[in-house]
């Protein structure tokens, strides 16, 4: 699978994006008239608003993708895209839980 250089270059520019927006005010100890005015005129906040658009496509792509291999099957192309879905969301899903689970009870055994 060929990378698309495209969405690199904006996933680049929606990280550079949510840096800069939560940079200014939270890292920034005390911000300048520089840094406020560039808030005052330009928002930032679009960063994440790019990364779904982003994933939509991405996804969009791969299902396309499993649809032509099936022959325009849809249901049989969708079985095949939510299963590989499944199996690749569940495992982190699962290893989180169990991770905050465990960091959770050691703070309520401490109480």
């Amino acid at each position: 699978m060929n990378k698309n250089t495209e969405i690199e270059c904006l996933r680049g520019i929606a990280i550079l994006f949510t840096l800069v927006h939560h940079t200014a005010f939270f890292l920034l100890i005390h911000p300048n008239q520089n840094v406020d005015f560039i808030y005052s005129k330009f928002t930032f906040w679009g960063g994440v608003d790019l990364f779904f658009v982003i994933s939509g496509f991405v996804i969009m792509q791969s299902f396309l993708r499993t649809l032509k291999v099936q022959n325009n099957l849809f249901f049989k192309s969708s079985k095949i895209f939510w299963i590989k879905r499944i199996f690749r969301i569940l495992p982190p899903a699962w290893f989180w839980l169990g991770v905050y689970s465990l960091g959770s009870h050691g703070q309520l055994a401490r109480k």
